[in-house]
């Protein structure tokens, strides 16, 4: 129930709410400097990952990830009470290796204002 949820709101959010598009660099990690090559920790494959950079006022702190189920879509909640949208993209071999479309917009309160202050934010 959960992940049909997420999926509906990763559609719907950014048509209900204008987003700020912002800039966001993302750059390739790896698994382990130590070992370039281990793709596996137990039974789970290391597909990619990324550091995201960004400037924009309300980045950081990103947590709360959701992926859309065709794995194409994330969102996330900031620690400065914004929603982070964004599209991921994949090298040849299906492996992450950055974003596009990136965007924030408020998180809104019951009364349709945005949270305000550190305790409603993070």
């Amino acid at each position: 129930m959960k992940r049909i949820f997420c999926a509906a709101l990763l559609c719907l959010l950014p048509g209900l709410i204008a987003a700020d598009q912002i800039s966001v660099r993302s750059f390739e990690v790896i698994l382990s400097h130590d070992s370039p090559a281990v793709e596996l920790v137990g039974d789970l494959k290391f597909r990619g990952g990324i550091d995201m950079r960004s400037g924009a006022e309300g980045f950081g702190g990103v947590s709360g990830l959701d992926i859309s189920p065709d794995g194409r879509r994330l969102i996330a909640v900031s620690d400065r009470g914004m929603w982070f949208t964004a599209d991921l993209t994949y090298d040849r071999t299906g492996a992450l290796n950055g974003l596009s479309n990136t965007a924030l917009f408020p998180i809104r309160g019951l009364d349709g204002k945005p949270l305000k202050g550190r305790k409603s934010t993070d």
